[in-house]
């Protein structure tokens, strides 16, 4: 059964109908998990020129939707910069079940290739698994000279939008804080990048979070009980000491939960847009940025929280900062840039609950074993082998075996499954 979730994705480029010549370079912005409303909730204490800046001279579509499920990071950056969904380009989910070998996958994982720019584990990727073409292999099938960087704090933020033919995608590394690479893109760091990781990093940026704004500035609370402790603190309310936290037996974590990665994310594409001399060539060149850390931040404490309020009022500055940036170098009708969100995400569901909302959960365990037992009773044996990602996978092998008819396990599994409360 096919399922539509809607959404919202804005769309904006500076004087796309104005330019006569091909834009010197493409920025491609995605910030995981940005929810639409967050353009008008905290829209008063946006500055002038980042989000509304966007909103007011560019295109917004404000009526669109995710024609597949589950809509995670993985799947997002794959359909975003595919143009197409999971069902071709084959990143259904972050990671997911793989009968060959019978074990759980990631979507950027491969085994084959190894950290470059680190001796860590974080590296081993490539966009393998992605079996269809992006929008920036094309921008390289089509103009060979044209160079095309990626950018993310996660490694499939990074991966999937520069595709198969990137010059440099680079995330961050979880070991050492610094900026890394696999040798499936290349064989060493380039020196820029070398003195930047050396110069700018988590450890250099890292500081005591607090509100950026006065008390009565903000929308929501800082008291929640929906929130995620952070390991280091006692409760989930500012300030967080970001370093302290970071010491705690090297919790890197701790940093890319804050908003301090967002900075070092915008300075880090500023630096490649000016080292890589992107949009200096006779070819349009492209640079894709993905903001993770509002994901990251928005499971911790969910989109009700002041961190999150606090977290996108200081993106907005980012932006801006990277807008006057591309306006300075390039002009502003040298370029050409466009910002959307992979997923969204739903409110805390026992917060849902507490307020006497529609909204609880589904306890995916439970479910498994009541269908293996269902199973077991209607056809003598379990022929459930795997449930994740929503995704319900049958034994086909033990099925065939047994001479059953799969319809019949469909339709008792189905039926099975709408009983449940929440399905």
């Amino acid at each position: 059964m096919k399922q539509v979730i809607s959404i919202f994705l804005l769309f904006i480029g500076f004087n796309i109908t104005a330019q006569k010549n091909n834009p010197k370079i493409i920025v491609g912005i995605v910030i995981d998990q940005m929810c639409y409303d967050y353009l008008y909730r905290f829209q008063k204490n946006y500055s002038k020129k980042g989000f509304n800046e966007i909103m007011k001279n560019g295109t917004n579509c404000r009526n669109v939707e995710y024609n597949y499920i589950p809509t995670y990071t993985g799947p997002g950056h794959a359909s975003i910069y595919s143009g197409t969904t999971p069902n071709n380009h084959g990143i259904v989910a972050n990671n997911w079940y793989e009968r060959k070998s019978k074990q759980l996958v990631n979507c950027v994982g491969d085994l084959s290739f190894h950290s470059v720019g680190s001796d860590s584990d974080y590296g081993h990727c490539s966009p393998n698994r992605m079996k269809s073409f992006t929008v920036t292999d094309q921008l390289k099938l089509t103009y060979p000279d044209s160079k095309v960087i990626s950018l993310s704090i996660k490694d499939r933020g990074a991966i999937l939008p520069g595709g198969h033919k990137s010059d440099g995608s680079y995330w961050f590394d979880y070991q050492s804080g610094k900026f890394i690479t696999s040798s499936y893109f290349r064989s060493k760091l380039p020196e820029w990048l070398t003195r930047f990781n050396e110069n700018k990093n988590c450890f250099t940026y890292a500081k005591k979070w607090i509100p950026i704004l006065e008390e009565q500035e903000y929308s929501s609370e800082d008291k929640s009980d929906y929130e995620v402790i952070l390991s280091g603190k006692t409760n989930s309310q500012f300030p967080y000491d970001i370093e302290k936290l970071m010491s705690i037996n090297n919790n890197l974590s701790a940093f890319t939960v804050s908003p301090f990665a967002n900075t070092l994310l915008t300075d880090l594409a500023i630096e490649a847009i000016q080292n890589e001399g992107l949009g200096e060539g006779d070819e349009t060149d492209m640079i894709c940025i993905s903001y993770s850390s509002t994901d990251i931040a928005g499971h911790a404490f969910g989109p009700y929280s002041k961190e999150i309020e606090d977290m996108y009022i200081r993106l907005d500055r980012d932006i801006s900062r990277l807008i006057k940036f591309l306006n300075k170098k390039y002009g502003k009708k040298g370029y050409v840039l466009f910002m959307t969100a992979d997923h969204g995400v739903v409110p805390v569901p026992k917060q849902l609950s507490d307020s006497n909302l529609p909204g609880g959960y589904v306890f995916v365990d439970s479910m498994e074993q009541k269908l293996k037992e269902k199973s077991k009773l209607a056809f003598g044996a379990e022929l459930i082998e795997e449930i994740i990602n929503l995704n319900i996978y049958l034994n086909h092998q033990r099925i065939d075996s047994l001479q059953i008819d799969i319809k019949d396990v469909e339709s008792l599994i189905k039926n099975e499954v709408i009983r449940i409360n929440g399905v």
